[in-house]
Formats: C-alpha cells, structure tokens, sequence
C-alpha cells in the first residue's frame, strides 16, 4: 500500500515538473525582447 502511494506521489511530482518547465518556456518565449540603446 505504502508502494503504491509512492508510485503515485512519483508520478505526481514529474507532472508539476513538466508543467512548471513548459510555464517557464512559455514566460520566456512571450517576454517583450529589451534591446538597449549603444
């Protein structure tokens, strides 16, 4: 029983992994590009 909580909990933690890494692709692909002024 124990076993399969851990499987689940897991799981669980690589599906916010991937969602936190494609929020932050998104983040960076949909900031405004800063160029400063020579």
């Amino acid at each position: 029983m124990v076993g399969m909580l851990a499987v689940f909990a897991e799981f669980e933690r690589e599906i916010i992994r991937e969602r936190v890494r494609a929020g932050i692709a998104q983040a960076h692909c949909a900031r405004p590009k800063f160029h400063p002024a020579d």
